[in-house]
């Protein structure tokens, strides 16, 4: 798959795939486009992709017009696929089974991500650092992901809410790291039908909220095990966390500097406070112990 800028040449024949509109729709035939196929190409402006599609690394890195993509049915996009990609405002996913590491870093102009998917693709990944600085994302509404890697949307300051739905089963450290603006963030329901699988186990990074400095209400997994090594550590706004009754333990550092913390998590059956958990929360006054508490290190 060979293109020479705006003459998308494909192995079966369909010649100048993008139209003077800018328009690219790669056809099914297709069974991928490869590394650095379109890569820096300006006259595409509109992305369409048919099902069973492998974007290869770099395809489309520095397509510097490039504003909307729709990806359909068990896409695979690869790692710094879109990456650069400046102008780019919307995606649309439609059952993508994997979204590659870096795969769209830096996409400064991104407003818009959905994704639509069904029971077959369930099992969708998002990779490390995947939509990492992208500033005007404004809310994101996170389902039928699987697992979300680390830094995935890490330095999106444009963010003010999320939310997550259920089917989740990993969400990597430092996720959300940097997110200035995000005010609100409901996790309450992610990992639900993950933890409900026997011998299955929802897995929840170190530092994922740190530096959410806007942030004020947490609504953690109502599954989650633990709340993990500096999760909140310098959201400096955060008042009010919650979490599952089943939360065992609270980590090194995990409201580290949450000088506006008053109504922090007290799960009923918590076994386990470490070190520094509360360090430098200036309001927090009391902490309920339930019975179930062991450990509480200094």
């Amino acid at each position: 798959y060979c293109p020479p800028q705006n003459k998308i040449e494909s192995r079966d024949g369909n010649g100048e795939l993008i139209n003077p509109a800018g328009t690219l729709i790669l056809p099914s035939t297709l069974g991928s486009v490869a590394q650095n196929a379109v890569n820096n190409n300006l006259y595409l402006k509109d992305l369409v992709t048919s099902s069973v599609i492998k974007l290869n690394a770099n395809s489309f890195i520095g397509c510097n017009n490039l504003e909307t993509i729709t990806a359909q049915e068990y896409v695979t996009i690869g790692d710094m696929a879109f990456m650069d990609c400046v102008a780019l405002k919307e995606v649309h996913l439609l059952n993508v089974a994997i979204v590659g590491a870096n795969a769209f870093k830096n996409c400064s102009s991104l407003s818009v991500l959905d994704h639509t998917y069904n029971e077959g693709t369930k099992g969708s990944t998002i990779g490390t650092s995947a939509f990492e600085n992208c500033t005007s994302l404004t809310e994101l509404m996170l389902c039928g992901w699987a697992n979300i890697g680390a830094s995935a949307f890490k330095g999106c300051t444009g963010v003010t809410k999320l939310v997550a739905v259920d089917g989740i089963g990993t969400i990597g450290n430092n996720c959300f790291e940097g997110c200035t603006a995000m005010e609100t963030a409901d996790l309450s329901n992610a990992g639900k039908n993950v933890v409900a699988k026997a011998g299955a186990k929802f897995t929840f990074g170190s530092y994922v909220f740190k530096d959410c400095s806007g942030l004020t209400q947490a609504d953690l997994p109502t599954g989650l095990l633990g709340v993990s090594t500096g999760t909140f550590q310098n959201c400096t706004s955060l008042e009010t966390a919650t979490t599952g009754e089943n939360t065992g333990s609270i980590c090194n550092l995990a409201f580290d500097n949450c000088i506006s913390l008053v109504n922090p998590p007290s799960p009923r059956f918590l076994v386990r406070i470490d070190e520094n958990a509360f360090r430098g929360c200036v309001k927090l006054n009391e902490y309920k112990l339930t019975r179930s508490v062991l450990i509480i290190h200094d």
